[in-house]
């Protein structure tokens, strides 16, 4: 084999070595970013929990009250200003 091919080989296995590492660490990148996405799944499903009782216990409280509204509506009394606005019939 001649000198120069044997450089050539060193050059190409020098540039596969240097392609291996940058492989090697965004490997090690890409693990690390996959753990941290599992970790923030599991607070995103604790968040989505939390916000989906606080709609449930807003909406009972929400029917509740429109419930108790229908059976015992606010009386309407007769010192109510609005009820005694003198009328314009003349």
């Amino acid at each position: 084999m001649s000198s120069s091919a044997n450089t050539s080989r060193g050059t190409q296995y020098t540039v596969l070595n240097a392609s291996l590492e940058k492989l090697k660490k965004n490997l090690e990148v890409l693990e690390t970013n996959v753990e941290q996405t599992m970790v923030q799944s599991e607070w995103a499903k604790q968040l989505a929990v939390i916000h989906s009782s606080l709609f449930m216990a807003s909406s009972r409280v929400l029917k509740d009250e429109f419930i108790q509204h229908e059976e015992d509506p606010i009386p309407q009394h007769e010192d109510d200003p609005a009820r005694n606005l003198p009328s314009d019939s003349t």
